[in-house]
This record gives structure tokens, C-alpha cells and sequence, in this order.
């Protein structure tokens, strides 16, 4: 299906992370501090940005894929901890990791059921 390796997937990819950078970055008084879905907020758009990113790309393997998305929220992670009231999480890259991880599988499962219809 050229749908899965258009443009538009790219597209959402980018804005995915773009969304994603943007609201990590944010000062941490302007989050709730609900722990638990924190990191269920954590999983949730990790899976989504790995799961666009596994339709955007034909060229790559999943594990390539899984580490670059992983490399991006560790490097999110880094970069919380020059802002107002975040810091370095390790359960945050667990969750982002745990995330990708799902998202390239709900991706690679549902990829051929989608180019049959």
C-alpha cells in the first residue's frame, strides 16, 4: 500500500517528535505529577512515535529503528536536566523504551493485515 511509504507517515513523524520534544522540555511546575501516568503518558508516546516511525521506513531494520527512537528519549532525558524543575529519569526511559519496543510490534503485526486491505 503506498499509504505506509508515503510521505504523510514521514511527515507524522516528524511532528511526533517535534510534539514530543516539545512537552518533555517544559518546565517541570507546569506538569501534573501523577507517577503513574506519567509513565503510562511515557509508553503511550513512545509506542506511538516507534510505531510511525516503523511505517515511515522500509529501508531499515526494526531493531535499527527501536535503538535510534530509544537514543532519542535518552537523549530527551539528558537534556531535562538543564531545565527548571526536571532532571534525568531512568523509569521515564524505561517507560519510553518500553514504549518503542511495543510500538515496533503492534507496527510489524498490523503492517501486513493493513497491505491486505
Amino acid at each position: 500500500m503506498a499509504l505506509l511509504n508515503s510521505k504523510l507517515f514521514k511527515t507524522l513523524f516528524i511532528i511526533a517528535c517535534l510534539a514530543i520534544f516539545t512537552v518533555s522540555l517544559l518546565p517541570g511546575k507546569t506538569l501534573p505529577p501523577n507517577l503513574i501516568w506519567d509513565k503510562a503518558g511515557h509508553f503511550i508516546a513512545y509506542c506511538g512515535l516507534a510505531a510511525i516511525c516503523r511505517f515511515a521506513s522500509n529501508k531499515r531494520a526494526n531493531w535499527q529503528l527501536l535503538i535510534a527512537v530509544i537514543l532519542f528519549s535518552f537523549a530527551i532525558e539528558l537534556l531535562q536536566q538543564l531545565i527548571p524543575n526536571r532532571s534525568f529519569e531512568w523509569f521515564d526511559l524505561l517507560a519510553n523504551s518500553l514504549g518503542a519496543v511495543a510500538g515496533v510490534i503492534v507496527a510489524v503485526l498490523t503492517k501486513p493485515y493493513i497491505l491486505k486491505n
